[in-house]
């Protein structure tokens, strides 16, 4: 697959673990103010299936909103939405989901949404970003909790 980096991510390893590094660094590169002032933590869903889903996550618990990344191999998909995880209970937390596979392109998209929700949670006196990019607001299963 042409510009997708560690296609074999699901199989090998060495590739997922690497994945994994990107999507770190990706979240490093984020407004370091705004993680460490709302105690933005990572990860925060369980990633021990190893399936990409999430392969990163991270979320800030005073602010009630998180980060998940799920990673595919199919390099024409890149889908963003808006979930609440544990909607209806106290726990519930606002999270952006990114599906994508992990290509250049789709990581410079991927980090400026991951870094105006971080910027917006942390400006929004709600706790609720508002981002000026367009998400679907989907009622999805939660992932598995860590």
């Amino acid at each position: 697959m042409k510009g997708v980096r560690y296609p074999d991510f699901a199989t090998d390893p060495a590739s997922y673990d690497a994945s994994v590094r990107e999507w770190q660094a990706l979240w490093a590169s984020i407004d370091a103010f705004a993680r460490e002032l709302h105690e933005w933590t990572e990860p925060w869903l369980d990633t021990s299936m190893r399936d990409g889903n999430p392969i990163f996550s991270a979320w800030s618990p005073s602010l009630r909103c998180g980060v998940r990344i799920i990673q595919h191999r199919d390099p024409t998909m890149f889908a963003v939405w808006r979930n609440t995880f544990a909607k209806g209970t106290s726990d519930a937390v606002d999270e952006l989901v990114i599906d994508c596979a992990l290509t250049d392109e789709h990581l410079y998209e991927a980090r400026r949404m991951v870094a105006e929700w971080v910027l917006e949670a942390s400006a929004s006196t709600r706790g609720r970003p508002s981002p000026s990019f367009d998400v679907a607001v989907l009622d999805i299963p939660a992932a598995r909790a860590a």
